[in-house]
């Protein structure tokens, strides 16, 4: 047994920044609880029906619990780092939406953003880097992404549904500028038409 007082062994350590990555979520999944009437409603009951096998289910407090196990248990030949950040990009996989609208998703260290090829999500100095930015700051729910030292773009997590939404807007939106475009070039062919026709018959007329 350990004596009271005496540090926790090295693969129990909690870091602050783990705790701190996943609280918003675990917070949200306990609100969740509380307002979907888990445990009678209230916090107390709420954090118990979470701990249940059926509450372990959801998925935020699976990743959390997840995360928690790798950090106890360690790598084999791995450092604690290595482990921790292997499970960083783990929990970054989802959905996201960045300051201008733009829906990413991110899955087994891949990021698609808008749309456009995957690009590769990785860690160095334990900062998250992908697509030539670098978070200056990140828990499981937002991440401020960094060039040069200055904040240029912020990631909030949506659920599937929100994401799924969110693209289907944006092809909506996408569709339409199609067809205003199309619209102003046809209007702009027939503009030029008449104005052609119009200088002959000025001219056949002079």
């Amino acid at each position: 047994a350990r004596a009271v007082g005496s540090p926790p062994p090295a693969g129990l350590e909690l870091k602050p920044s783990l705790i701190e990555f996943h609280a918003e979520e675990v917070a949200d999944a306990v609100a969740d609880a509380i307002e979907g009437g888990g445990g009678g409603g209230d916090i107390i009951g709420a954090v118990k029906s979470l701990a249940s096998p059926a509450g372990a289910q959801d998925w935020r407090v699976a990743r959390f619990f997840a995360r928690l196990k790798a950090v106890a248990a360690g790598g084999k030949g791995k450092s604690l780092a290595d482990v921790e950040a292997k499970w960083l990009l783990k929990a970054l996989d989802g959905f996201w939406l960045d300051g201008a609208g733009v829906a990413s998703s991110v899955q087994d260290g891949k990021a698609t953003i808008g749309g456009k090829s995957k690009m590769s999500v990785t860690m160095k100095g334990g900062q998250i880097c992908v697509d030539g930015m670098t978070s200056s700051s990140f828990t499981s729910k937002r991440i401020d992404w960094a060039k040069g030292g200055d904040v240029v773009n912020s990631w909030v997590r949506l659920s599937k549904e929100e994401y799924d939404q969110v693209v289907k807007e944006a092809a909506e939106r996408q569709a339409e500028e199609k067809r205003a475009k199309a619209e102003a070039e046809r209007r702009a062919k027939e503009e030029k038409a008449q104005a052609e026709r119009r200088a002959k018959e000025e001219k056949a007329q002079a």
